[in-house]
């Protein structure tokens, strides 16, 4: 496989994509736990609520992702589900793209990994947040679904 056809897979094809209507800096935590509250409790969530993944596609171009995290119901990172584009590692080759993607998901799942649920809140805040910063996120590249 090729570096441009691993590219032409890395896109956002989820049937249900939302946006954030206005960019959003705050308590990431709280607003996406109170968005599947929300989806649940008016009937818009198609699954057992415990069964859900939440997917948080960042850096969007061109329906391209550079992230896509995926956390559980309780927003536990999920670091087989998730991905990062070989744009954004700036890989050379497949075999360097797939060297640190691995990397880069391991780190993320100590970064957001918490023994309690404050710390993963506090932790899921954080590193969120961090992103947000470094890639000066917003309403226009950002989107995220229920599945």
């Amino acid at each position: 496989m090729e570096l441009d056809e691993l590219a032409a897979k890395q896109v956002i094809n989820d049937k249900v994509i939302d946006h954030f209507d206005e960019d959003f800096y705050g308590d990431f935590y709280d607003f996406f736990v109170n968005f599947m509250k929300f989806k649940e409790l008016t009937g818009q969530m198609k699954k057992n609520p415990d069964e859900v993944e939440f997917v948080f596609y960042l850096k969007n171009d061109d329906n391209h992702y550079g992230y896509k995290l995926v956390f559980d119901h309780d927003l536990r990172f999920l670091p087989e589900e998730s991905d990062i584009s070989a744009a954004v590692l700036g890989a050379e080759s497949v075999e360097d793209f797939e060297k640190s993607r691995d990397v880069v998901i391991e780190e993320f799942a100590r970064k957001f990994s918490a023994e309690n649920q404050h710390d993963l809140i506090q932790n899921f805040n954080v590193e969120i947040g961090k992103l947000f910063d470094k890639y000066d996120l917003g309403k226009d590249n950002t989107c995220y679904v229920l599945r």
